[in-house]
């Protein structure tokens, strides 16, 4: 893993994600419009930790959030 994946993975771990979140991956979540707005405290793609997540090439925007935990921890796989 590269180190700006490290980064996004570990920011994205902070993110309040909704319990629609669950079973998508990373890629819809981003295009979904609301996603700024409502719930997902946090998701900003312009901070430095998260900024490479607009790119189609990063393999992150495959992974699948498989468990949401008191809106605080999304659990994913590759």
């Amino acid at each position: 893993m590269k180190d700006i994946q490290y980064l996004n993975i570990s920011a994205l771990v902070y993110i309040d994600f909704i319990d629609g979140d669950k079973n998508n991956r990373i890629s819809k979540i981003l295009k979904e419009p609301h996603t700024m707005n409502d719930g997902r405290k946090g998701l900003n793609l312009d901070t430095p930790e998260l900024s490479s997540l607009k790119e189609d090439a990063n393999p992150l925007r495959s992974f699948v959030s498989t468990k949401i935990h008191s809106k605080c921890r999304v659990y994913f796989i590759d």
